[in-house]
Parts: structure tokens; C-alpha cells; sequence
């Protein structure tokens, strides 16, 4: 019977064309996560923390963006033929979501503890953060267009970019205990950078699970 339907749905499949507003969905969280990246380095540059005007823009993308992840699922419910497999289809839309929350998570943290100072390794992962936004709004174009080719050397730019953060992490954990005598001052500093550092472990692993369904899909 399982062998009955299988054949009938492999047939079935040809005569129905594939939805392909996925595609601009995923486009439309692309820039959803650029603009919250873009809003990061903006606050970082101008020191805007305390400044309701970003955190209203931050929620609103943050908003937006969960707007779109129910669409996507909402679409899974009701299209029978998808242009990728479904389960790679909502879990991507999860983790694309994903980095828009982490962003703001950062950006929360950073005003909660009303850091004032920007360290070289906050002021550089704001630069790798929104350079990694930029990176992935490619990749998703990649997908949608179906070009293997010129995904390569953008997983090759965001695993460069996530090894940096790495180094700017080891590199400022070492200088906040050599500088700093405050042990919550430390810890604070601390979980804003191992915040950052996900973010940027969030899009690498992003891009490689885009990666992956291209190659599924081709």
C-alpha cells in the first residue's frame, strides 16, 4: 500500500507545478536580518543603547520577522508540491528566525547592562556581524536561483568570518580578566561577547544548512 502511494505521489507530482514563495519568503527574512545587523553596527557607531528609538526598530524587525516564519508555515500547510523538501523548508525558516532573535538577544543584553564603553571585540563583531548579513542575503539569492557554483566561495567567506569571531572571542576573554578586577563587570562583558560569537556560530551554520539543500536539491 506505502509502495502504492509512493508511485502515485511521484507520479502525481509532475502534472502540478511548484511554489516557489518560499523563495521570497526566505528573500524576505534575508533582509530582515540585515536590517537588524545594520541597526547592531548603527547603535554600536552612534552609541545608541538607551536609545528607545532602536530598541522600537529591533522589535519591530524582530516582529516582522516571526511574521514571516508563521507564513512559511502556514504555506507548508496548504501547497502539496514544494520546490525543497519540506522538513529542510521549515527548519530553515526556524534558523534564519533564529539569527534575527539572537541579534536582538545581543543587543538587549548589551543595553541591560548598560555598557557604555565598546571594546575593540564588541565595535569588531558589530563589522563580522553585519559583513555575515550581507553574506547570507547572497546565499539565499544562491538558493533560490539554484547556483551551487556561487554558494562556494560564500560558505568559504563565512567560515573565514566566523574564525575571526573565534579569535576576537579567545582574545578579549583574555584581556577582560587581565584588565578588569570586577568579577561581575567581567561576567557581564562576557555574556554579551559569548552572545555575539553565537550569532556569528548561528550564520555559519546557516549558510552550510543552505548549502546542504542545495545539494539535496540539485
Amino acid at each position: 500500500m506505502k509502495k502504492a502511494i509512493s508511485w502515485f505521489i511521484g507520479k502525481t507530482k509532475s502534472f502540478f507545478p511548484r511554489d516557489l514563495s518560499f523563495f521570497e519568503l526566505f528573500r524576505q527574512m534575508g533582509e530582515q536580518q540585515e536590517q537588524i545587523a545594520f541597526l547592531f553596527s548603527e547603535q554600536i557607531t552612534k552609541h545608541g543603547f538607551g536609545d528607545a528609538e532602536y530598541s522600537r526598530k529591533a522589535e519591530i524587525i524582530e516582529h516582522d520577522g516571526d511574521v514571516i516564519t508563521k507564513k512559511v508555515s502556514h504555506y507548508l500547510r496548504d501547497v502539496f508540491i514544494t520546490p525543497l523538501d519540506r522538513d529542510d523548508i521549515h527548519h530553515l525558516a526556524h534558523e534564519l528566525d533564529n539569527v534575527i532573535d539572537f541579534i536582538e538577544d545581543a543587543m538587549i543584553r548589551i543595553e541591560m547592562y548598560d555598557i557604555k564603553e565598546y571594546s575593540i571585540a564588541i565595535t569588531g563583531f558589530a563589522q563580522l556581524i553585519k559583513e555575515a548579513s550581507i553574506n547570507l542575503s547572497q546565499v539565499i539569492d544562491c538558493m533560490a536561483e539554484n547556483d551551487g557554483t556561487r554558494l562556494q566561495p560564500l560558505k568559504v567567506e563565512i567560515r573565514e568570518l566566523e574564525r575571526k569571531a573565534d579569535s576576537l572571542r579567545r582574545t578579549e576573554i583574555t584581556r577582560l580578566h587581565k584588565e578588569l578586577q570586577d568579577a561581575k563587570l567581567i561576567a557581564q562583558h562576557e555574556r554579551v561577547i559569548e552572545r555575539l560569537e553565537r550569532v556569528m556560530d548561528q550564520y555559519k551554520e546557516v549558510v552550510e544548512m543552505i548549502d546542504r539543500v542545495v545539494v539535496k536539491a540539485t
